[in-house]
């Protein structure tokens, strides 16, 4: 993984690096990323497509509507 900005100035605080900037090629990472990009993201798009997740994020359902979509926002307490 490289980045041509440096995540921290000297003597200053850490901040976010741009993400246009940023590659993860190093071949540590190579058998993960195909994981992730062939089995993972799939995976995950078939579970969110078949519980009605995707769906739910048109904002279209009204009351009396079948399948009531889950509706799940992460919030903090």
């Amino acid at each position: 993984m490289t980045a041509t900005t440096p995540a921290r100035r000297p003597g200053g605080p850490l901040r976010p690096a741009d993400l246009r900037d940023v590659r993860i090629d190093h071949a540590f990472w190579a058998p993960r990323r195909e994981t992730v990009r062939t089995t993972t993201l799939p995976q995950q798009e078939r579970q969110l497509r078949t519980v009605g997740q995707l769906e739910a994020l048109r904002l279209q359902w009204r009351e009396g509507d079948p399948r009531e979509p889950h509706v799940f926002w992460a919030r903090s307490p």
